[in-house]
């Protein structure tokens, strides 16, 4: 049984005895010609061997998005973490860092205007979340912003989003068309539009108040 090859420069004809065949000569030659008989199976073969690499080559996303290689967690408190204790260094450094005494707790609760909570396991509890909130906003402290031109809104500041966001003639021309030139120069004046007469109950804002004069409302002092 013989086989194609078109890895290399050359092609091959493998079988029980292989030579090169000279470039140029034609691919398919008669049996009694060819000193190695190629069979026609032969290139099907080849080709789905080729099609199964090509399959082979393209990334299976399922298993990439399987395997995370970052968690939230790693922005919370390392008394959080349950998973995968940090290294105990890492742990007292950041324990240090984000140490709350229960003078500081109270005191921020006084400066909230909030009852302090009571002592023993929902002080604790307390202290252990302002400690994960101040691990959190630190570390987005730490992102190096330089070089990064600020927010002025929390909008669309893509180039798409600016021309979404434009005025043209196109929105103000329903607009432009009710104004109309005024005086040598031209100035462009509104035109005076008849007000269409309300056709729904006038409403009235005192009608609920007990004490009224004219279109006020009395307060008693005390």
């Amino acid at each position: 049984m013989a086989s194609l090859c078109t890895s290399s420069p050359r092609l091959w004809a493998t079988g029980s005895l292989s030579r090169p065949v000279r470039r140029g000569a034609p691919l398919f030659r008669r049996a009694t010609a060819a000193s190695v008989p190629l069979s026609a199976t032969a290139i099907p073969t080849c080709l789905a061997r080729s099609s199964s690499n090509a399959a082979e080559a393209v990334p299976n996303f399922a298993d990439i998005l399987s395997r995370p290689t970052w968690s939230v967690k790693s922005l919370l408190s390392p008394e959080t973490e349950t998973e995968t204790p940090p290294d105990a260094a890492a742990a007292a450094a950041a324990s240090d860092a984000t140490a709350i005494t229960r003078t500081q707790l109270h005191h921020l609760f006084r400066l909230s205007a909030l009852p302090a909570p009571a002592a023993g396991e929902d002080e604790a509890e307390t202290v252990r979340t302002l400690r994960a909130q101040l691990r959190f906003v630190r570390d987005v402290q730490a992102v190096d912003t330089a070089g990064v031109a600020p927010l002025r809104s929390i909008r669309d500041e893509t180039a798409a989003g600016r021309r979404e966001q434009a005025i043209g003639l196109e929105q103000l021309g329903g607009e432009l068309e009710l104004e109309r030139p005024f005086g040598r120069s031209g100035r462009p004046r509104r035109r005076t539009a008849q007000v269409a007469a309300a056709t729904h109950e006038p409403w009235d804002v005192l009608q609920t108040a007990p004490r009224r004069a004219g279109n006020y409302f009395i307060v008693k002092s005390r």
